[in-house]
């Protein structure tokens, strides 16, 4: 998996030099650690956001890559990396529901700490504003559900 993300993100690709994708090397390289033992060692986040960073590379108009994204994001505690992902998966799809829940979820935990640099705190308070349409919290959630009420009951 490792040889796959170096060679995405060096440009190298097998596909159409008649391995149809798939080389020997590969092969070996997978049967080196077949009980994972070297792979529980690493730190799963910083795997994740090794592949993350490989997908925005090369899916950035996918939303699932943005959505991803904020998903490592939080749980490494990037809160800009996080609030950048959200703000890239409302470009994409506004109406997707999983960013609908990572909106919701952001608005919960994405408050920047005390010694944050007062930039940083206005530019999340105006960027989560921006994510909730302008409104609290609580108002955002009660809309979305609304239209989705109102969309099921719509013949």
């Amino acid at each position: 998996v490792e040889a796959a993300a170096q060679n995405s993100e060096n440009g190298n690709n097998n596909k159409g030099k008649g391995g149809g994708g798939g080389s020997a090397s590969q092969h070996a390289a997978a049967e080196e650690d077949p009980d994972g033992e070297t792979l529980i060692k690493k730190d799963p986040l910083e795997e994740a956001k090794t592949f993350v960073a490989v997908l925005a590379n090369n899916a950035p108009k996918r939303i699932s890559t943005w959505i991803l994204q904020y998903d490592v994001s939080i749980r490494r505690k990037k809160l800009l990396l996080a609030l950048k992902a959200l703000v890239k998966s409302k470009a994409l799809d506004a109406g997707n529901d999983e960013l609908f829940t990572r909106i919701v979820d952001f608005a919960q935990k994405g408050s920047p700490s005390e010694d944050s640099h007062p930039i940083v705190k206005e530019l999340m308070r105006s960027e989560t504003a921006a994510l909730l349409d302008g409104k609290n919290l609580l108002k955002f959630v009660k809309d979305a559900r609304d239209d989705m009420v109102a969309d099921v009951l719509t013949p």
